[in-house]
């Protein structure tokens, strides 16, 4: 989220060159912003798990415990770290682009990519034989969540990344991938 507010401003690193593109959140970050970002920052990021809670309240909520959403079969995308930093990621670049309020963006998504058991995540988030975590996958789950809201918010780049890696995940060519992905994606 740090990335809404740092796109545009200008930093520079110590030879006082400006800092371009994302590295520009971590260099702005190694030097105390003022009151008045900290303070609109910690809005934005109140905003964002506001909306997430609330739009979500099944998934939330106190009564249902945990069990349903963190359980053998995968469970709830929000209940794995693994998962978690890349849908903020997608959503942050969705409100970047489309400049929607969060509570607009979390309930445009299917709530079928927000369960882990769906084939869509199996061999990228949940390995359904070993009924474990798969690490690694960050930025394919982050595409993934993009694609399953608006395709067209990805680059042709990246979708010929989705394309290849799930070649190498799932052992499809090409040919097929996209509507085995899409049937995935969907639920079918």
């Amino acid at each position: 989220m740090a990335w809404l507010f740092v796109k545009d401003i200008p930093v520079k690193g110590l030879d006082e060159k400006p800092i371009k593109g994302k590295a520009k959140v971590n260099e702005y970050i190694r030097h105390r912003p003022s009151d008045d970002v900290i303070e609109c920052f910690t809005h934005e990021c109140e905003a964002y798990w506001t909306a997430l809670i609330n739009t979500c309240q099944d998934a939330f909520s106190v009564e249902a415990g945990i069990g349903k959403y963190r359980n053998k079969d995968g469970g709830h995308v929000f209940f794995r770290p693994v998962s978690l930093i890349p849908f903020t990621k997608a959503v942050v670049r969705i409100k970047e682009k489309e400049n929607l309020e969060y509570k607009d963006i979390i309930k445009n998504f299917s709530s079928n990519v927000f369960w882990i058991q769906n084939d869509i995540w199996r061999k990228i988030i949940w390995d359904d034989v070993k009924k474990n975590m798969i690490m690694g996958n960050a930025k394919l789950i982050e595409l993934i969540f993009l694609y399953s809201y608006d395709g067209s918010i990805l680059t042709e780049a990246e979708k010929k990344k989705i394309v290849k890696e799930l070649e190498s995940k799932w052992d499809y060519h090409e040919n097929d991938i996209m509507e085995i992905f899409l049937n995935r994606l969907s639920g079918v």
